[in-house]
């Protein structure tokens, strides 16, 4: 995959995802959002997922910091030999706990505002959260992707 791919796909995806989620509402009018119980539990759950997967990304962060000594860690930041990777790692993780934090407010903001079928704003809201649910997930997979990448290559 190109850099170029890897760094828009998220992004791509969770547009594509999103846009389809609108569509679905715009042609069946009569398709509400789930019961005010069911939405609230969704919501809960949706800000859970998204706190543990900053946590783990903090995680990840630290780990990469403890490996400044490492081989591949220092031909990564090498400038001779592919230097601007590290930088892009470290970009990849910062885009996918941003995505998590957006996760985080949205479900806050559902929570709080309350998510009702009859306003006219919570399908905007709902998919917003869903582009910002399918950028984090498929971000954090890119980054777990290349830590795993990177660890089966350290010293």
């Amino acid at each position: 995959m190109t850099i170029r791919k890897e760094r828009s796909y998220p992004f791509v995806v969770a547009g594509v995802v999103s846009a389809a989620f609108l569509a679905i509402r715009i042609w069946t009018v009569d398709c509400p959002l789930p019961a005010d119980t069911k939405t609230a539990s969704l919501l809960q759950s949706t800000l859970t997922l998204s706190s543990i997967a900053i946590g783990f990304l903090g995680t990840a962060l630290s780990i990469i910091m403890s490996m400044g000594r490492q081989r591949v860690l220092r031909m990564m930041k090498d400038p001779a030999f592919q230097g601007k990777y590290y930088d892009l790692l470290i970009d990849y993780l910062m885009h996918a706990v941003y995505l998590c934090i957006a996760v985080a407010v949205f479900s806050v903001v559902g929570l709080v505002m309350g998510l009702k079928a009859g306003v006219w704003w919570a399908w905007l809201l709902a998919a917003i959260l869903v582009y910002c649910a399918v950028a984090a997930a498929l971000a954090c997979e890119r980054v777990v992707r290349l830590l795993a990448k990177i660890l089966r290559e350290a010293d």
